[in-house]
């Protein structure tokens, strides 16, 4: 027989929890051309106590079609920050070319600092030729 043994586990204490905001979001313009160059910003803001060393945007780009909306392209991205200190905010913006499909967009973006959700935003944007 083997002898009685008794496995304790213990679990490593979570780290402080983050508190933070997203303090500005939004593109350059509402209204745009076919082929136009759009950027869109996210400022994320740090209301805790401790440093935020990962901010993640998951996002996804719908077009209204027969009044509703289709997504059309969805992606998950780290943003490349290094750190953001207590009472700091940073932010981050991303340029890209307006496609060659006219209509009404929505985008869609929800925020995560450490892993923890901090808000999710839309923004309904006009293309035009």
């Amino acid at each position: 027989m083997f002898p009685h043994t008794s496995l304790i586990l213990s679990a490593i204490p979570p780290g402080p929890a983050i508190k933070a905001e997203i303090a500005d979001y939004g593109t350059d313009k509402d209204e745009y051309k076919v082929g136009d160059q759009a950027t869109m910003r996210i400022s994320v803001k740090n209301t805790g106590e401790s440093d935020i060393t990962q901010v993640e945007v998951w996002a996804a780009i719908e077009k209204e079609f027969l009044g509703k909306y289709v997504k059309v392209v969805s992606d998950h991205l780290q943003i490349p920050i290094f750190r953001i200190r207590p009472g700091e905010t940073e932010t981050y913006k991303q340029t890209a070319t307006i496609p060659n499909f006219p209509g009404k967009y929505r985008i869609g973006v929800r925020v995560l600092a450490n892993g923890q959700d901090i808000g999710e935003l839309q923004k309904v944007i006009e293309v035009m030729r």
